[in-house]
């Protein structure tokens, strides 16, 4: 059953103004903690328990059954779920051999997805062998490492947003993988849509979280909440520093440059990615309350390229007093990870900040290097002004 053209889809999202009655999600105050933050740190335990099975460990089936009972995933219904992990529980040899298959990132997600299903139709198993079960376990599976271009659905939500935009097309006859194909095209030309005007989504996962808002009347819900007052706290220098970059800025269109201020604000696509590549926690000490961590630029956003300033290789997650210790050169970090101090804090100031010289970089990036010593430069050519003094 062959999913809606390009061209089908653009005239449902014209005659049906969807695009303008769900943009207007993306900019609610709790939208990056309430649709997205979940998405991926479901998508990193899963990850992390494919790459476990990928290396065959024994305790693959333990961790990907923790990930896929985890209370962040409230995508798949509890029935398809416990039938999954109680498969590849007793199983193992024959899930491995389907789960590697369907990772394999040589094929494009749909691909994959078409595989993914197959598979568990041949087990016939009860449950495992439905398209709607197959699509909302893949598209989970699918999103390890990468819900940003593989966000999660289920077949209720496709036909949700297939009947907004008018489209003649019966999601419930497709394929898991037809219904995937329908869901990511739709969300591929409402990102396109999206271009035309001031709210710009940056990735598929936004793209389907404005349109899970719209299914579930989230605004209308959260309308009256007292967090929607709240304001993402700006640090002061970040006026003045694009005050200082308006040059720089005046050759942009208004598209990227709002992009590029919102990274020296630490929100948007700069701390999005940041997000992803720390799996939701700080760089340094893990802590996963993340609406308080900071993106933090290595080499200043003031001397920085465009580029440069959008790059994740310049930044990472930080609590808010070590991203005022990095900002002010009063740490650093050497090229294996391990924090730097500056000579000029006491040890029991560290201990009532609640910095040791233990303190580590969760892992090394070898792209972030050079920002790393670009900032490292810097504190070191700080503390001998610190020693001569």
């Amino acid at each position: 059953m062959k999913p809606p053209s390009k061209d089908e889809i653009d005239v449902g999202l014209r005659k049906s103004k969807f695009a303008s009655k769900t943009l207007p999600y993306r900019n609610r105050p709790l939208f990056e903690q309430g649709e997205m933050d979940y998405k991926r740190r479901l998508g990193a335990r899963v990850d992390l328990a494919l790459q476990a099975c990928d290396r065959n460990d024994r305790n693959w089936p333990d961790m990907l059954s923790a990930a896929m009972r985890s209370k962040d995933n409230n995508i798949v219904p509890w029935q398809p779920v416990d039938s999954f992990c109680k498969w590849f529980t007793t199983k193992p040899v024959s899930a491995r051999r389907l789960l590697r298959a369907m990772n394999d990132q040589r094929k494009l997600p749909v691909e994959r997805m078409a595989i993914f299903s197959e598979g568990l139709s041949d087990t016939k198993l009860p449950r495992m062998t439905q398209p709607g079960a197959q699509l909302s376990l893949g598209s989970v599976l699918l999103m390890a490492g990468d819900p940003e271009n593989c966000p999660p659905t289920r077949t209720d939500v496709v036909k949700f947003v297939v009947e907004k935009l008018g489209l003649e097309w019966a999601a419930g006859k497709a394929s898991a993988a037809e219904r995937y194909d329908c869901f990511l095209s739709i969300l591929d030309r409402l990102i396109q849509e999206s271009r035309l005007g001031p709210i710009v989504l940056q990735n598929r996962l936004e793209a389907q979280g404005i349109v899970w808002c719209c299914k579930s009347h989230w605004m209308e819900k959260n309308s009256n909440s007292e967090d929607d007052d709240i304001e993402i706290e700006t640090p002061i220098s970040a006026d003045a520093d694009i005050a200082d970059a308006e040059r720089s800025l005046q050759a942009l269109t208004s598209t990227e440059r709002e992009t590029v201020i919102a990274a020296r604000r630490g929100q948007g696509r700069f701390r999005s990615a940041l997000l992803t590549r720390w799996l939701l926690a700080c760089a340094v000490t893990n802590c996963t309350y993340h609406a308080v961590l900071r993106a933090s630029h290595l080499k200043p956003w003031r001397i920085c390229s465009n580029a440069e300033r959008l790059s994740p290789d310049n930044g990472m997650l930080l609590t808010p007093t070590l991203d005022t210790l990095l900002d002010q050169y009063l740490i650093s970090f050497a090229p294996n990870g391990r924090i730097l101090v500056s000579k000029s804090l006491k040890s029991d100031d560290l201990a009532k900040l609640g910095v040791t010289t233990e303190m580590r970089l969760r892992k090394v990036i070898v792209t972030m290097e050079p920002f790393l010593n670009h900032h490292r430069s810097e504190f070191q050519r700080m503390e001998k002004m610190v020693r001569k003094h």
